[in-house]
């Protein structure tokens, strides 16, 4: 946290996200040190001179600014630019996702209702670029997958506060986007909180009568059985803890399965989970 970092955070934000201005330098100072610190982070070492805390005080403007002036240019982003906001926004995400409470983190990216909805519309204006769903790759997590990943992050953070919770469900075409990610995403790390936030924007009747309610329910319970089988419970990074979280995870969508999927769930151990009404049939 330099003034020397600073001054690149500020370039970057005048910069024209649809040309190859950014040097070397810019990207060493935007992309790799912002990659490096949030992975960092994501480890969960103490020894580290800031506090998460800490590094939101000292970026949190220049970040708010960055996502807000370019998010309306998202359709003419360069690589080099890509590369360097997907990383920018990662360490912003593992700032408030792993940081000092994930209520207090979001209030200093955004401390009143203006911001937050001003800073919700450019969120989804960025995850809402299809040609980002194409370029997503399976088996590895390219750039692409870093920008739909983080920033789908910090719109699962803002669902948690309540003023904030109003302003991202009132966004219509939100419902479309996160079933356009789910449904073509080939990352099942972005594919989980993609569902998560349907069953937490949607009510029960209405996440039943998507196409793909059947889908989510098979997809959750094979990251449930990869998960349970790995030594760590975790699949693909994805903590088997985070599927249960709140009313928005498993709540809406056990009220989808059928019973014998139901039986399933519960002999893995989790009877504490319940569905929320008796459990639909589908023939």
């Amino acid at each position: 946290m330099t003034n020397q970092y600073n001054f690149y955070l500020l370039q970057f934000r005048q910069c024209s996200s649809s040309q190859s201005t950014i040097t070397a330098k810019d990207k060493f100072y935007m992309q790799t040190c912002s990659l490096t610190l949030s992975i960092y982070l994501c480890a969960g070492f103490s020894s580290f001179s800031y506090t998460r805390k800490d590094i939101l005080y000292f970026l949190t403007d220049q970040y708010y600014q960055t996502v807000l002036i370019h998010s309306y240019t998202v359709t003419s982003w360069s690589e080099s630019f890509l590369d360097c906001i997907a990383c920018f926004i990662r360490l912003i995400s593992s700032c408030c996702w792993y940081g000092c409470g994930k209520g207090i983190c979001i209030k200093l990216v955004t401390p009143c209702e203006r911001t937050s909805h001003n800073y919700v519309q450019a969120l989804v204006q960025i995850i809402g670029h299809t040609s980002f769903y194409d370029r997503m790759d399976a088996h590895w997590c390219n750039q692409e997958a870093i920008l739909i990943d983080s920033t789908l992050c910090l719109l699962m953070i803002v669902l948690q506060t309540e003023v904030a919770s109003c302003s991202i469900q009132s966004i219509t075409p939100l419902t479309d986007i996160l079933l356009a990610i789910a449904e073509t995403s080939p990352y099942d790390r972005i594919v989980v909180p993609a569902y998560r936030m349907l069953a937490h924007i949607l009510s029960d009747d209405r996440l039943k009568e998507l196409i793909i309610a059947n889908s989510i329910c098979q997809f959750f319970f094979h990251v449930l059985e990869q998960s349970w089988k790995h030594p760590l419970q975790m699949y693909k990074q994805i903590q088997i803890t985070s599927l249960f979280q709140g009313k928005y995870a498993m709540g809406s969508i056990c009220g989808c399965l059928n019973f014998k999927k139901y039986m399933k769930f519960r002999q893995f151990g989790f009877k504490e989970f319940k569905p929320t009404e008796k459990p639909c049939e589908h023939h």
